[in-house]
C-alpha cells in the first residue's frame, strides 16, 4: 500500500513515524509548507518532498493518506482527498466546528470512503474501563482530568498557529478534549445540557489554557472534563492525569501509573497501569490499516468524530454566554462494545 503524510509539521506526526516504518507499507510522499521539516521527514522514509499537499495530490496517486496541518486546513484538505477518492486518517478536530466536520463526513459517507479519526483512548485501558463501567450499569458520574504542558510548547514545536484561535479553534478544549469526550459519549446514553468555564488567565494568550466542563445525560448521569496547559515544564512528568468512573456497582480511579477498583462489599484493589496515550497512536495506526485492508469500517470514524464536535461546540458557546447549552447528543453505545 502507497501512502502520503500531508502537513507532518503537526506534532503529533512523529507518533505515526515508527508505526508506519513497521507497517506492510510504502511511505511514497510527504508535504509541509515548512520544505525543511518535509525533506528530512521524506528522507526517513525514502519518499518524496513537496511544500504544498495541493501540489502533491496533484503529483501523486496515493491509495491511503495521513493528513494532519494546521485545523481550519483540515476540511479543505479532507475534501480534496474524498474528491480524488483516497481514503485517509485524518487528525482530530477535523475541522474548527461540527459543521466542519459533518460535511466531510456526509461527502466520504456519499462515496464510501473510509475515513478514520484517531481518537485513540477507546484503545487503551481507559477505554475498556468505560466499556467495563457502561456494561455494569448506570448512571455514571465520570472525570476526565488532563493537565498538559505550558503552551509555549506548540511554537517550540513549530506549531505557532496553535495561539490563534482563528487558525486552531481555541486552545486546550478543542485540542485536548477530544478523546475524554469521546469516551463520555460511549459511557453516557445521551448528553442534554452542556456547561463550562474557560480561562487563559495564566498565560494571557488568545486561546484558553483551562477548562473545566460538564456534561449532563437525562438518567442523572454527569462526565466532568478538566483540560489545561497548566502543567510546568517538568523533566520527569510532561503532565498530569486523573480519571475516575463511578457507578452504582463500583468505580475505577486512574491516577499516574495505578488503578485503582472498588466493588460493594469488596476489599480496594490497585495495580500498576500504563496511561501514556503516546503508545496509543501506533496501536490505533496498526488497527486503521488492518481494518482498511480488511475491509472494515474504521476504529473511530468521521460520525463519532461529528457527535464529539457537537459537544465541544456548545461547550464554548457555554464558556462565552456563561449559560448551560442544552444540546441533545445521542451516546455512542454500541461503539463501546
Amino acid at each position: 500500500m502507497n501512502i502520503a503524510l500531508l502537513e507532518v509539521s503537526h506534532w503529533h506526526g512523529p507518533l505515526y513515524f515508527d508505526a508506519l516504518e513497521s507497517a506492510e507499507a510504502t511511505v511514497v510522499a510527504v508535504s509541509d509548507p515548512h520544505r525543511p521539516i518535509a525533506d528530512k521527514v521524506a528522507a526517513r522514509f525514502k519518499a518524496r518532498s513537496y511544500a504544498d499537499w495541493r501540489a502533491l495530490l496533484d503529483a501523486e496517486r496515493p491509495e491511503f493518506a495521513f493528513a494532519f496541518g494546521r485545523h481550519c486546513d483540515m476540511p479543505m484538505i479532507g475534501e480534496a482527498l474524498i474528491a480524488r477518492g483516497i481514503p485517509f486518517l485524518m487528525e482530530k478536530p477535523c475541522g474548527l466546528s461540527a459543521a466542519h466536520v459533518r460535511r466531510l463526513r456526509d461527502a466520504a459517507r456519499a462515496r464510501g470512503l473510509f475515513a478514520a479519526v484517531p481518537l485513540v483512548q477507546g484503545l487503551g485501558p481507559l477505554g475498556e474501563a468505560v466499556a467495563a463501567s457502561r456494561r455494569g450499569g448506570g448512571p455514571h458520574h465520570a472525570w476526565f482530568r488532563f493537565i498538559a504542558g505550558p503552551p509555549q510548547r506548540y511554537p517550540a514545536a513549530g506549531c505557532a498557529w496553535m495561539l490563534d484561535p482563528v487558525q486552531s479553534g481555541g486552545g486546550c478544549f478543542i485540542n485536548l478534549s477530544g478523546h475524554f469526550v469521546h469516551l463520555a459519549l460511549r459511557l453516557l446514553p445521551r448528553v442534554t445540557r452542556v456547561l463550562a468555564h474557560m480561562s487563559g488567565a495564566v498565560h494571557e494568550l488568545a486561546v484558553e489554557d483551562f477548562a473545566l466542563v460538564v456534561l449532563e445525560s437525562p438518567d442523572g448521569g454527569t462526565a466532568t472534563l478538566e483540560m489545561g496547559y497548566l502543567f510546568p515544564d517538568a523533566v520527569d512528568r510532561p503532565r498530569e492525569v486523573y480519571y475516575s468512573l463511578l457507578a452504582r456497582g463500583g468505580c475505577h480511579v486512574f491516577s499516574r501509573h495505578r488503578i485503582g477498583h472498588a466493588t460493594p462489599g469488596q476489599p480496594w484493589r490497585e495495580v500498576p497501569i500504563d496511561l501514556e496515550v503516546d503508545p496509543l497512536f501506533a496501536t490505533f495506526v496498526r488497527a486503521t490499516l488492518a481494518s482498511f485492508r480488511e475491509g472494515r469500517a474504521a476504529p473511530v470514524g468521521l460520525d463519532e468524530m461529528v457527535a464529539v464536535m457537537e459537544v465541544i461546540d456548545a461547550a464554548y458557546v457555554a464558556a462565552r454566554t456563561g449559560q448551560p447549552v442544552t444540546v441533545d447528543i445521542p451516546g455512542l453505545v454500541a461503539a463501546s462494545g
